[in-house]
């Protein structure tokens, strides 16, 4: 995941410079839960499907089919994401749909309950993320993407904001119910302050999750994942919790 996150940032650096195309790389096609989701995110008819950065990294379809758009797609999705070819957009939210997606896969499978599918998201954004302490060092002013989803999935960087974004993305694209909580909480100096983190609806009940509290900036820099906000009843997330509001930001699939 490190290193497809190093892959990811490189090549969104590339498109900042020289406006080519964010590259949603190719994963298992034997998954059909890929073949779906990608062709969906990807819109109807191929509305974010960029044809002429697939035609040009694909000589032999270049060859056959030149620039068609139509007939490029259409490759795509019948023959194309089976082979795993390598698909490009240049739609921002695409291809964090696209990378977002593929760290779905990587951590669930058909058959897992709600409860083992919002704790394996838990789990992937922890493992994979980490704190923006620029946050603490440079007055609050952070990276523009580390309060967003686009933190978390493409740079591995974030804030609770981004944390709790995330969150709730991914949970949207498996399918959960998931809401974003906004309100205030202990930092980890004791000081009180603005602060975002999740519940998601589990076998009709809300449950609480903050991915950020469960993943502790480490005196040697290692990497932990906590579980002591993870699923919790909210009661237990209010101890040291408070809420004022919840925000939906993406509706399941």
């Amino acid at each position: 995941m490190k290193k497809i996150k190093g892959i990811i940032a490189i090549i969104l650096s590339i498109v900042f410079v020289f406006s080519s195309s964010i590259i949603g790389f190719a994963q298992n096609a034997s998954d059909s839960r890929y073949v779906a989701g990608r062709i969906a995110i990807l819109g109807k008819n191929g509305k974010y499907f960029d044809h002429i950065a697939y035609a040009n990294t694909n000589p032999d379809l270049l060859a056959l089919y030149g620039y068609d758009k139509a007939a490029l797609w259409n490759h795509y999705v019948t023959c194309g994401v089976y082979e795993n070819r390598i698909v490009y957009t240049q739609n921002l939210d695409v291809a964090i749909a696209l990378v977002g997606y593929d760290m779905l896969l990587e951590v669930t499978k058909p058959g897992m309950s709600d409860a083992e599918v919002a704790r394996a998201i838990h789990d992937v954004i922890v493992d994979s993320t980490v704190f923006d302490m620029s946050y603490y060092t440079n007055n609050g002013n952070v990276w523009a993407t580390s309060t967003s989803k686009e933190g978390v999935i493409m740079m591995g960087m974030a804030t609770c904001g981004g944390y709790a974004d995330a969150y709730s993305f991914l949970c949207s694209l498996a399918g959960l119910q998931c809401e974003t909580v906004v309100g205030t909480a202990v930092d980890m100096y004791g000081n009180p302050g603005g602060h975002e983190w999740n519940r998601v609806m589990i076998d009709g009940q809300w449950l609480y999750v903050d991915c950020l509290y469960d993943d502790p900036i480490t005196n040697d820099g290692s990497k932990m994942c906590l579980h002591d906000y993870c699923l919790v009843p909210e009661a237990a997330i209010n101890v040291n919790h408070v809420a004022q509001k919840t925000k939906k930001p993406y509706k399941a699939r």
